[in-house]
């Protein structure tokens, strides 16, 4: 855990895709320091060709939690990471904007 605690210490950035519309300033900031700023003029498209197996979960909620107690810690290290990025990024993108 230490080890990927590191990993990610190591990375420029980290975008959670799963929040992705929450943080959706954060995210835009981010992606506009690093010059990759999205086009709104053309949002990219997704067909939505995935099938679901349907078959039921052997685990209850409370069982697959214990099984990934190492995954939900480090997902949660990470989403410190991102929310301190956040505010960083969000500062050095006003800085930016009032020097224009």
């Amino acid at each position: 855990l230490e080890i990927a605690k590191d990993t990610l210490l190591k990375f420029d950035f980290l975008l959670d895709l799963s929040t992705l519309a929450q943080n959706d300033t954060c995210y835009k900031n981010m992606l506009d320091l690093m010059g990759l700023a999205p086009n709104e003029q053309t949002p990219p498209q997704h067909d939505m060709k995935g099938i679901g197996t349907g078959e039921e979960i052997a685990f209850s909620r409370e069982e697959y939690r214990k099984l990934n107690l190492l995954d939900i810690e480090l997902y949660e290290y990470a989403q410190r990471i991102i929310t301190h990025d956040c505010e960083f990024y969000s500062v050095v993108k006003a800085r930016m904007d009032f020097d224009k």
